[in-house]
């Protein structure tokens, strides 16, 4: 017998097969502390995206994804206590527990998923849409200290590990990189180009929800 044959559609120039085009998207944001990642996660849940609700705190991190991830590492200290395998299995039963309520797009924010992004390959495929949450390593060790949720020297250290995961990754696999400074500064055109990358089609109230977060989010992070 020949091979099968697939109808595909090339979505922002990656061809996709029928069935995972129909399948929900899934999405990946991860970066360093302070890195900009909760701004970008605020903005894909304001253009419908399943982030994972419950949250932690005001983080838009998945409440029940973020416990296993500081389990996990042992946070701040970045001790592995879970072997990959047992990470890819709860990240594949946690999507696969997501997906059952129907949504088009599914997502997780936590910049300790920033050791984790070959675990999120294995267990949710290799369409899957990373978008790295991008800030300079001394403004984002400046900016974690600045907040004092850990020792400066655990501040500086957790910091410069998830830096050197992130480029290894990040270099070899396609990605969205988004700039802290550059979506502070001109908001609207980088949520399109957000909404563009993971597939979204964003109405225009979705846009303008999504922007005003960001113009507050801004202004809150600058009185911290």
């Amino acid at each position: 017998m020949g091979a099968a044959i697939h109808n595909t559609q090339t979505i922002n120039g990656t061809i996709y097969r029928e069935e995972e085009r129909l399948s929900p998207v899934r999405i990946v944001v991860s970066g360093l502390y302070r890195s900009g990642s909760t701004a970008i996660a605020g903005i894909l849940h304001r253009l419908g995206v399943d982030m994972g609700a419950p949250f932690h705190a005001n983080f838009y991190e998945p409440y029940t994804l973020s416990g296993q991830l500081r389990y996990w590492w042992q946070e701040p200290f970045i001790i592995e206590r879970v072997a990959s395998g047992e990470r890819i299995r709860i990240l594949k039963e946690w999507i696969t527990y997501r997906e059952k309520a129907n949504v088009k797009a599914i997502g997780a924010k936590h910049p300790l998923l920033s050791l984790c992004c070959d675990d999120i390959l294995a267990a949710w495929g290799c369409n899957t849409r990373f978008i790295w949450a991008y800030r300079p390593i001394e403004e984002s060790i400046a900016s974690l200290t600045k907040v004092g949720w850990w020792h400066p020297m655990e501040c500086w250290r957790i910091q410069e590990i998830l830096w050197e995961e992130a480029n290894i990754f990040f270099s070899n696999n396609q990605h969205f990189r988004m700039e802290h400074d550059a979506l502070i500064q001109d908001p609207f055109q980088h949520i399109e180009r957000i909404a563009k990358f993971v597939g979204i089609s964003a109405k225009e109230g979705n846009i303008r929800a999504a922007a005003a977060f960001i113009l507050l989010h801004n202004k809150k992070l600058n009185r911290s």
